[in-house]
């Protein structure tokens, strides 16, 4: 078996060139308030080519409150009537917290790490949830 380098598993999130690079501009990272409806999150993901977006609250600074994700969209298809009626009617958090519920998890609607956590943090914090994304915020 092979063993990750224990330097790489240190390394702060920060040095990693991809998010060096996205961390440049906070401004322009793709995000979809909480109220705004749910079809936004898809908008979004469309126009920026990703597979998420996290949901804010821009009332509280862009606090991280919810993930969307177009994994989301395949299972409401088939179990939901009003679709896709629904993606316009629900906000983003709402529709975030309905997606959350059908799923067996204990994990939080969002998971976020700081730009100062390590690589193993973030494998860790993975790992314990049994999920696939993190959203890196500000230290601040």
């Amino acid at each position: 078996t092979q063993v990750l380098d224990p330097k790489v598993l240190h390394k702060p999130i920060s040095t990693f060139r991809h998010i060096k690079n996205k961390t440049k501009d906070p401004n322009h990272v793709l995000k979809v308030d909480k109220n705004a409806r749910a079809i936004e999150a898809f908008r979004m993901m469309d126009y920026g080519d990703v597979s998420a977006v996290p949901v804010v609250d821009s009332e509280r600074d862009n606090k991280l409150v919810a993930n969307i994700s177009a994994r989301d969209i395949r299972g409401i298809i088939a179990e939901e009537s009003d679709f896709p009626m629904s993606l316009y009617t629900q906000t983003a958090l709402q529709f975030a917290q309905r997606m959350h519920a059908r799923k067996d998890t204990h994990a939080p609607l969002a998971v976020s790490l700081k730009l100062s956590d390590t690589f193993k943090d973030a494998i860790t914090k993975l790992n314990e949830l049994k999920i696939h994304r993190v959203w890196i915020v500000n230290d601040a």
